[in-house]
C-alpha cells in the first residue's frame, strides 16, 4: 500500500492488502509474498513504537537512502495550521525548507508550485495543479500508449475467452483515458477501499466531528447488501433485481446521512457516493483511469489461463505503466482530481519516517528494538517483505547509508538523547548486530561503532 506514513498515532487500520513495487497486488499465479507494510490502528500502539517514532524529530537519515526523513511532528503542525487551505505562496514558503527531504517526484512538483507562486501567489493549491493537468495528461498518455500497444500485441496469444475479456478491459480503459463516461459494475470491496482511503485523510485532519461521521459511514458499509447465489452458483434475474433495489436504497440512505454530517463539504466522498449510485443502477459515469484497478482486472483474467509464462509476461508489461511515485505527469493527473488538503498530504506522506522491521513481520519479525530501523514510508513500502540479503545484493549502496544511519544514532546516544526518549542505549549495537546477521555471507555488513562512548 504506497504505505501509510507516521503522521498520527490514531490512524485506523485502513491500508489495503500489501502491494508490490509496481503498485498492485499480484495474483496467486505469481507466488509473491505479502509485503511488510506499516499500518496504524485505533488500538493502543506499543510504547516501544511510540518512543522510537519520536526520534524522527532529530533529523534521522533513512537507513536505505541516507536522506533525512520528515518528522510526523512537521506534518501534524501543517495540518493543525490548515496550511493546505491557504494560498500557494504560503504553502511554498512553508514547504521549500523541507524540499530536499521529499521524494524526487514530490520535489519536482513542489518546484512547479513554487514557480507558480511567484507569478500567481493567491492561487489555491488544487487550482494550481489543475492549471498543469492538461499538459500532464498528454505527457502521461505518451508514456502509457507504448505499454498498451505492447500489451495488445502480446494479448493476441491469449485463449479466445480471455482475449475477449482483455479487449473489453482495454476498451473500457481507453474510454476512461479519453474522459468518456463508462458503465462500471458496482464492487462493494472497491467501494469500501476507496472509503477507507478517504477516511485516512479525515483522520489526518483530526477533527472529532468528522472522525465520528466517517467512522459511522465505514460501519454502515459492513451491512451493505451483497449478492446471494442459487444452488447452481448463479443469481436469478429476480435476485439481481432485488439486489439492485436494496443496494440503491442503501446507498441513498448513506448519502442522506452524509449530507447531514460535517463531512458534507467533502467532494471526494460526494463523488464516491454519486459514482456508486450510478454503478448500481447501470448508468454511465465519468470515472478516472486507475492503474491499480486496471492491473487488478487484468490479473483476474490472467489467473484463469493455463499458460502462466504468458500471464507473467503480460503482468510484467502492465506494471510498467507509470505511477504517481515515478513521474511528475502521473502525480499531477492524479492530484488534479483532489482537494488542496489531499494534494498537500500527497506531497509529504511518502517522505515521512516510518518504522522498518529488519526481519519483516510476515517472516516472523518481532516488534522489538533489535528488529527496528527507520525508513521513509515510500522506501519502506518498496522493500516490502524482500529478504534483507536479497535487498542488499540488489542495493549495495545501503552498506554506506546504514553507516550514515548508525553515525547519527551514535551522536544521539553519546548526547543522551536516546536515553531521554526511553530507548535502550544498546539500540545501535543491536541494530549493527542484526544487520550483520541478515547481510549476505559473502559480504557481511560491518558497521563502524568506534565513536560510540
Amino acid at each position: 500500500m504506497k504505505i501509510l506514513p507516521v503522521v498520527s498515532y490514531l490512524y485506523p487500520s485502513i491500508r489495503q492488502d500489501n502491494i508490490n513495487r509496481a503498485g498492485t497486488k499480484l495474483p496467486r499465479i505469481f507466488n509473491t509474498q505479502p509485503t511488510d507494510t506499516v499500518t496504524f490502528s485505533a488500538k493502543v500502539i506499543s510504547p516501544n513504537k511510540k518512543a522510537f517514532r519520536k526520534l524522527l524529530r532529530y533529523d534521522i537519515p533513512d537507513m536505505y537512502t541516507g536522506k533525512i526523513m520528515l518528522s510526523p511532528d512537521i506534518v501534524e503542525n501543517f495540518i493543525k495550521k490548515g496550511l493546505f487551505d491557504k494560498s500557494i505562496k504560503k504553502i511554498a514558503e512553508s514547504l521549500m525548507p523541507y524540499k530536499e527531504r521529499l521524494q524526487h517526484v514530490e520535489q519536482e512538483v513542489l518546484s512547479i508550485i513554487n514557480k507558480d507562486a511567484a507569478t500567481n501567489p493567491d492561487l489555491m493549491l488544487s487550482d494550481a495543479i489543475k492549471k498543469h493537468s492538461s499538459e500532464a495528461n498528454k505527457k502521461l498518455l505518451e508514456l502509457q500508449n507504448p505499454i498498451f500497444e505492447e500489451l495488445n500485441e502480446l494479448a493476441k496469444k491469449l485463449p479466445s475467452d480471455a482475449y475477449r475479456d482483455f479487449q473489453e478491459l482495454m476498451a473500457q480503459a481507453k474510454m476512461m483515458l479519453n474522459h468518456q463516461c463508462t458503465v462500471q459494475n458496482f464492487n462493494k470491496s472497491d467501494f469500501k477501499y476507496k472509503l477507507k482511503r478517504i477516511a485516512h485523510d479525515v483522520y489526518l485532519c483530526g477533527i472529532d466531528e468528522d472522525i465520528m461521521a466517517i467512522q459511522k459511514l465505514m460501519k454502515m458499509t459492513n451491512y451493505f447488501p451483497f449478492q446471494k447465489f442459487n444452488k447452481a452458483g448463479k443469481p436469478s434475474n429476480k435476485q439481481t433485481d432485488d439486489l439492485i433495489t436494496k443496494q440503491s436504497k442503501y446507498i441513498k440512505n448513506m448519502m442522506l446521512y452524509f449530507n447531514r454530517t460535517s463531512l458534507a463539504y467533502n467532494q471526494e466522498l460526494r463523488s464516491l457516493f454519486e459514482n456508486a449510485e450510478s454503478q448500481i443502477l447501470g448508468k454511465p459515469s465519468l470515472v478516472a483511469f486507475s492503474r491499480k484497478k486496471f492491473i487488478c482486472s487484468l490479473d483476474k483474467i490472467l489467473d484463469k489461463i493455463d499458460d502462466k509464462e504468458l500471464a507473467g509476461k503480460l503482468h510484467r508489461i502492465a506494471v510498467k505503466l507509470p505511477t504517481s511515485q515515478d513521474t511528475v505527469s502521473a502525480f499531477i493527473v492524479k492530484a488534479s482530481r483532489r482537494t488542496s488538503e489531499k494534494i498537500g498530504l500527497d506531497l509529504l506522506q511518502n517522505s515521512v519516517g516510518s518504522i522498518e522491521h529488519l526481519v519483516p513481520r510476515s517472516q516472523g519479525g518481532k516488534d522489538s528494538y533489535a528488529n527496528y530501523g527507520l525508513s521513509a514510508s515510500l522506501i519502506n513500502s518498496n522493500r516490502g517483505s524482500t529478504d534483507m540479503q536479497v535487498y542488499l545484493r540488489e542495493h549495495p549502496e545501503v552498506y554506506a547509508t546504514c553507516q550514515m544511519y548508525v553515525d547519527r544514532f551514535i551522536e544521539l546516544t553519546n548526547s543522551k538523547v536516546i536515553e531521554r526518549n526511553g530507548i535502550p542505549k544498546t539500540y545501535i549495537r543491536d541494530f549493527a548486530y542484526t544487520m550483520r546477521r541478515l547481510s549476505p555471507s559473502e559480504k557481511p555488513m560491518i558497521l563502524d561503532l568506534s565513536k560510540l562512548k
